[in-house]
């Protein structure tokens, strides 16, 4: 009897040991399976990394005298990529392949000029001056007869890209267009954009504001206000 209970036993850990050896065999498996797929996983991110570092590489900008710039616009060029390095010195910003581009001329630094314009029960005074290559501090009035006076002041700069095109203006006076510089400060949802130049013709200076946030005056933009002259 005992024989047979032994003989009919050893099928069944027979079976269980093949059983247990099949768990542990897919176990392994699947460990490396992880392993490797880890190993992978981290070689990619490594060599994206290694690829992103190699063609991203830091714009170097040369500064002759910082004070002649804002550090706003500084930090600005180093992130325009695809003209290689930038050199800055006195009014001219200098590309790696030696391309020169001048800043303005005008307004003059440390000039204080009033320019002002009106239209339906509207003017506007703005008073500028230039304090280095890139940047004009600025009072701005404006006063809607029998309503509403909003006054606002701030620095605006000149945009790190501004080498890449030309702003263009028509003064509605002479209907002529000339070339302008847009100075911007941009604060939130907030913004204030003057642009400036000269015609040919004379050597006063013309102004166009852009600007939101006026309290309760209208929004001011190149349609709905006409081009303020220097006083």
């Amino acid at each position: 009897m005992n024989k047979i209970l032994l003989f009919m036993f050893l099928p069944f850990m027979f079976l269980s040991c093949i059983s247990n050896n099949y768990k542990k065999q897919k176990t392994e498996e699947i460990n490396n399976s992880k392993k490797i797929q880890t190993s992978t996983k981290s070689e990619n991110i490594k060599t994206e990394t290694e690829h992103k570092t190699a063609t991203q590489k830091e714009v170097i900008v040369v500064v002759k005298n910082k004070s002649d710039y804002s550090e706003k616009f500084i930090k600005g060029l180093k992130k325009i990529v695809g003209f290689g390095d930038f050199e800055l010195t006195d009014n001219f910003l200098i590309l790696k392949n030696k391309d020169t581009v001048e800043f303005p001329d005008k307004p003059k630094i440390n000039k204080q000029i009033v320019l002002t314009a009106e239209k339906d029960n509207l003017a506007i005074t703005l008073k500028i001056k230039r304090i280095n290559q890139v940047s004009i501090e600025y009072i701005i009035d404006m006063a809607q007869f029998g309503k509403s006076t909003f006054k606002s002041n701030g620095t605006a700069e000149i945009s790190p890209g501004f080498f890449l095109g030309s702003e263009s203006d028509t003064d509605e006076a002479t209907g002529i267009s000339y070339f302008s510089t847009s100075y911007e400060n941009v604060n939130n949802k907030c913004f204030t954009y003057i642009r400036l130049g000269t015609q040919e013709e004379s050597p006063l200076l013309l102004g166009k504001v852009i600007k939101n946030c006026n309290d309760k005056i209208k929004e001011i933009n190149l349609e709905n206000f006409p081009t303020l002259r220097e006083e």
